[in-house]
């Protein structure tokens, strides 16, 4: 896995009023045989924009939270900019346009996926509970195939959250969905903060190749057929084949333009 040194841009300190800094901890629950396993991850925002940073490395995240943290101000805070996309991808997130790109890995290659114009139908409850001294208000949301329970504050007034969680008139602090395989809880929040330099609205830092959504989960397609192909093609002539339906355990189950394709069928 090729590997991208982590560059760190400091500037002159530029005060934004609404920035914050939030640690989550990401729980999957889809392996079986492994049992469930925990990321770090990291949301900074300002403004109109948001990077959420997931490590798959463990000591990358410890070395960057003490780094980002200036130590002699405790509201003030290094912005990074990570490009190892092989210990790590970043989520953007843009409120003008409403678009959403992810860095991440491809057969070695860094390539960012744009997933442009999502929607989330929230339903707001009046069911409240106290996360990390913060009140909290429920909420509940459908998004392609998944049902999710979220908790968000607005004593926090920034509609950012991890993930591609946005829209509430509040920071998200917590989101599980109904069948508890993947979790998101903030662990640190520090809010409002001051940050030394303006996040960037696109991925930079590496020779990026970029696709939509759609295109590249065509070609994972693709690639997971010509794999089947070459399989079948070595075995032994006469074999008998049994097709066998692997269930779908991703995060994103169904995507917006397949139901309008099944309900044109």
């Amino acid at each position: 896995m090729k590997k991208y040194l982590f560059l760190f841009l400091f500037s002159i300190v530029q005060i934004h009023a609404q920035s914050l800094y939030v640690e989550y901890e990401h729980t999957v629950n889809v392996v079986k045989e492994t049992g469930s396993f925990k990321m770090n991850a990291i949301l900074v925002a300002e403004d109109n924009l948001s990077h959420y940073t997931v490590f798959f490395n463990n000591d990358k995240f410890k070395n960057i939270s003490k780094v980002v943290k200036d130590e002699n101000d405790d509201s003030s805070f290094h912005v990074f900019t990570s490009v190892d996309v092989g210990d790590s991808s970043t989520l953007i997130y843009n409120k003008i346009g409403n678009g959403i790109s992810l860095n991440l890995l491809d057969n070695g290659k860094p390539i960012v996926i744009q997933d442009n114009d999502v929607k989330f139908d929230w339903k707001l409850t009046d069911e409240t509970k106290t996360i990390q001294n913060f009140k909290c208000t429920k909420a509940t949301m459908d998004f392609r195939g998944r049902q999710y329970i979220v908790w968000f504050t607005t004593d926090i007034p920034v509609s950012f959250g991890p993930w591609k969680f946005h829209g509430l008139p509040g920071l998200v602090l917590e989101v599980h969905d109904v069948d508890d395989l993947f979790a998101w809880s903030a662990t640190k929040i520090k809010y409002p903060i001051q940050i030394e330099k303006t996040l960037d609205a696109v991925h930079s830092g590496a020779n990026f190749k970029v696709m939509s959504l759609r295109e590249y989960l065509k070609g994972q397609t693709e690639k997971r057929n010509e794999h089947e192909k070459m399989r079948l093609s070595k075995l032994p002539k006469g074999t008998r084949i049994v097709e066998s339906k692997t269930e779908n355990k991703g995060i994103e189950l169904i995507y917006e333009w397949e139901l309008d394709e099944s309900k044109k069928n």
